[in-house]
């Protein structure tokens, strides 16, 4: 078990979304370590009117909170937009204390996350080739099937319910453009794409054309160039709430979440494993991955729809 010293200090960000906030707040609180640990709340500014009554209704939420070792809140003044809030809120929080876990307001964690975290983050301090500690997981399903363990590596980055170190953060490149040119350069292409299971360097370029304010696929992508893993635990540890109409990248189209998977409720008990990717991991992650590809005649009817929609 982690010492309440070397505990990581959890930053949390949150915006517009009042019962998202409380859902994601009232499960961290009932986490094992959460009065030990110091929580970091970054509440974004208004884009516009709209939003400007449901920030004030999460900024009154946020200010009654308790159950934490300690709580800071900063405010903004001004709409930076996720992807700066967090990048801007890791830096400044990793710089000062060294390691740090993350959170969205669209996060519901089971009692034994921060644990898990914070094991992890002990465990794999010093093994330089780990990227980060996830809490979520895509696997549970696939554990029999590819004779997975409690816990496995995957090459790359992730963002639901993390954790990492200040000289991992540092690979961190905000240059989609840049990224994309070693991507293809090096010819990864597919397997940044996990074998083709996924979009992944699509979603990279509309980054870098500004369709997408994605920090999360600059990380993954950075930390996958330099030949890095994350760790998962093979059960979620993390519930994600979020693919609604208050999502940031919310897509209309879609009409089922596969990120939507039941919360393990009891302790991983974490064992140092292999660094590195074992084949079945890898496939465990593709099959999961496809489950995001529309097949043709679906997308037909979504562009027919949108279309007479619009008229």
């Amino acid at each position: 078990m982690t010492n309440e010293t070397s505990l990581a200090p959890i930053a949390l960000f949150v915006y517009n979304r009042p019962w998202h906030t409380k859902q994601t707040i009232e499960a961290l609180q009932k986490n094992e370590l959460a009065d030990q640990s110091e929580l970091f709340i970054f509440s974004d500014g208004a884009k516009d009117d709209i939003d400007r009554d449901l920030v004030k209704e999460v900024r009154a939420y946020i200010k009654t909170i308790n159950g934490f070792k300690k709580i800071v809140i900063l405010e903004k003044e001004k709409n930076g937009g996720l992807a700066t809030s967090i990048i801007d809120g890791v830096t400044s929080i990793i710089n000062r204390y060294g390691k740090i876990i993350v959170l969205e307001d669209d996060l519901v964690t089971g009692p034994y996350f921060l644990s898990f975290m914070n094991d992890g983050l002990e465990m794999y301090e010093d093994t330089l080739k780990v990227s980060q500690i996830v809490g979520y997981s895509y696997f549970e399903k696939y554990i029999q099937k590819y004779n997975l363990q409690d816990t496995l590596f995957i090459k790359g980055g992730d963002c639901l319910g993390w954790g990492t170190w200040k000289n991992r953060w540092i690979h961190f490149d905000p240059s989609s453009s840049s990224l994309l040119e070693q991507i293809k350069n090096n010819n990864q292409v597919k397997e940044f794409n996990v074998n083709n299971s996924y979009g992944f360097y699509e979603m990279l370029e509309k980054e870098s054309r500004g369709k997408v304010g994605s920090w999360a696929i600059r990380w993954y992508a950075s930390v996958f160039l330099k030949n890095l893993y994350t760790l998962y635990p093979s059960k979620s540890l993390v519930l994600h709430i979020g693919n609604d109409k208050w999502g940031t990248n919310y897509n209309l189209n879609s009409s089922f979440d596969p990120l939507d998977v039941p919360i393990y409720e009891n302790r991983i008990h974490l064992n140092k494993i292999d660094i590195f990717q074992k084949e079945n991991s890898r496939k465990a992650y593709s099959e999961f991955l496809l489950q995001y590809k529309i097949p043709f005649f679906k997308k037909i009817k979504i562009k027919f729809k949108t279309f007479y929609k619009n008229m």
